[in-house]
């Protein structure tokens, strides 16, 4: 299951998972006792979920990957789907991430080994990254002040960052771990890249 909260302080939350279901359900920062909260909306989805993200400049939209390995991008109110690719031949869709730079590009990393760079504005895969290994990607992000920076979590053990504008090589290789690195994420300005194993272990670049 996949859980996202709305960003910039939304009040929401939104849950996504095997069962092909995506539920909203409303949380309060004043919340002072424990309480069951039931979804204030649901839409159901073809295909079992992987992956959720919102888009960070719609609140209402969030970005959806599936065991199917389709990326969709679902308007939640009225459960239409906004645009679709299923360029990944079936592969599952491991992560979703949308640019905080640049809201309108989308990146799905996919157990077939690539990374792939969508826009709302087209129905054609902008770029594809895909390390020499083949080995499934977990995850995948832009870094959150460079719209041409995005690290990759693989299974090859490995965390990679590229430069969308030269994705031949990536700019870093992120070694140390001894199993898949199954999530990433950029820290900071300075600090290029967290990668972590299923077994815990954490490494920064």
């Amino acid at each position: 299951m996949r859980i996202k909260r709305r960003p910039k302080g939304g009040s929401h939350l939104a849950a996504a998972g095997v069962g092909k279901k995506i539920c909203i359900y409303p949380i309060s920062s004043s919340q002072e006792q424990p309480s069951t909260i039931i979804p204030s909306s649901s839409n159901h989805h073809p295909s079992k979920l992987s992956s959720l993200n919102w888009s960070p400049n719609h609140a209402d939209v969030v970005a959806l990957g599936d065991y199917d390995g389709v990326v969709t991008q679902l308007h939640l109110p009225t459960g239409h789907s906004i645009w679709q690719a299923d360029d990944h031949d079936g592969a599952r869709i491991w992560s979703v991430q949308y640019s905080e730079q640049d809201p309108s590009l989308l990146v799905s990393a996919c157990e077939d080994g690539t990374a792939r760079l969508w826009s709302h504005h087209s129905e054609h895969c902008l770029n594809i990254i895909a390390p020499r290994s083949q080995a499934a990607l977990c995850s995948a992000v832009f870094s959150p002040v460079n719209s041409h920076v995005m690290a990759l979590a693989s299974a090859d053990h490995n965390a990679y960052v590229y430069d969308l504008r030269a994705t031949q090589e990536p700019l870093y290789t992120l070694r140390g771990h001894q199993d898949s690195v199954s999530y990433v994420r950029f820290l900071s300005a300075t600090i290029p890249a967290v990668s972590e194993s299923k077994y815990g272990m954490q490494h920064a670049a």
